[in-house]
């Protein structure tokens, strides 16, 4: 093949090399659209939950989407929550991703015992580790009733897990 003044003869495995990589990043293309619909999707969610708050009970437990806004009144079982372990904070991210000066610590789950007598967990936010998991932070919060707005969502998944060990006995866990 001829082109300009020079003559192209490409060989067998530059060709096959070049298709190799052609289909490749056509499938990488692929998947970033793919993505980017699911992203696309999940805004969407989080747009139609934001414009509602449904108030979340017994009826309508399992049929609400993930990340609806709801409203709910109970109160907390001081007795029986959850410290869920290496949760790093995410206040400030480096341009890598990384949480820029980040810190261990746990995220606190806490059973909130609906007027209706249904039990929710409730993720009440992340605590800074102490100086050893000998000292667990104070986390007690009163029993009175009240009333709490959030959005469903699943439970939040540890930075690091180490191994399958059972959970320590006793309360918090």
């Amino acid at each position: 093949m001829q082109i300009g003044g020079r003559h192209f003869k490409p060989s067998l495995f530059g060709t096959l090399a070049t298709l190799f990589m052609l289909s490749v990043l056509i499938s990488l293309g692929l998947w970033q659209l793919r993505r980017a619909d699911e992203k696309a999707a999940l805004l969407d969610r989080l747009q139609s939950g934001m414009s509602t708050t449904q108030q979340l009970g017994a009826a309508n437990i399992d049929t609400l989407p993930l990340l609806q806004q709801v409203s709910v009144s109970g109160h907390y079982d001081d007795a029986r929550q959850i410290l869920l372990d290496n949760m790093w904070s995410s206040r400030h991210a480096d341009v890598n991703g990384r949480a820029a000066g980040a810190q261990p610590g746990f995220n606190v789950l806490t059973p909130l015992v609906l007027d209706d007598g249904h039990t929710v967990l409730v993720n009440r936010g992340w605590v800074p580790l102490g100086p050893s998991r000998q000292n667990l932070p104070a986390i007690s919060v009163a029993g009175n009733s009240r009333s709490i707005r959030g959005r469903i969502s699943n439970l939040p998944q540890p930075g690091i897990r180490l191994s399958n060990n059972a959970a320590a006995a006793g309360w918090p866990r």
